[in-house]
């Protein structure tokens, strides 16, 4: 189940880039949402584009460095994890495996253009994108 986990990570980082790289290219930055799930009036799901330069609603802006370097050894840390506990639940494999795989996708944006492209809005709450 380890091998699948990291086989899910990798496909949930490769999606997670080409839906940035799409929203980039077609999304102006700051712009108006594009509504992707809704029923009737009720708004469930947008794409959006903004920038962060910090960690969580900006925390730690212009901080790229630590941003880099923190989520590098966690992701080591947690590979590790994964490994030892590879022939226990599959839920908790998937489950950080998920996670991970947000976190590379943020990694790599770090990396590549020194901010996160963010892009998913759940409208029925006022949560940051």
């Amino acid at each position: 189940m380890f091998v699948i986990s990291l086989v899910i990570m990798a496909v949930l980082v490769a999606a997670d880039q080409l839906i940035k790289l799409a929203v980039t290219n077609n999304l102006p930055l700051n712009g108006q949402p594009v509504e992707i799930i809704k029923f009737g009036s009720f708004k469930v799901f947008s794409l959006t584009h903004i920038r962060n330069s910090g960690a969580a609603w900006s925390m730690m802006s212009g901080k790229t460095w630590f941003l880099i370097g923190l989520p590098v050894v966690v992701l080591i840390v947690a590979v590790i994890y994964m490994y030892k506990i590879r022939k226990g639940s599959k839920l908790e494999l998937v489950s950080l495996a998920m996670v991970l795989a947000g976190g590379i996708g943020n990694l790599i944006d770090r990396i590549r253009v020194k901010e996160v492209v963010d892009y998913i809005k759940f409208e029925p709450i006022n949560f940051p994108i």
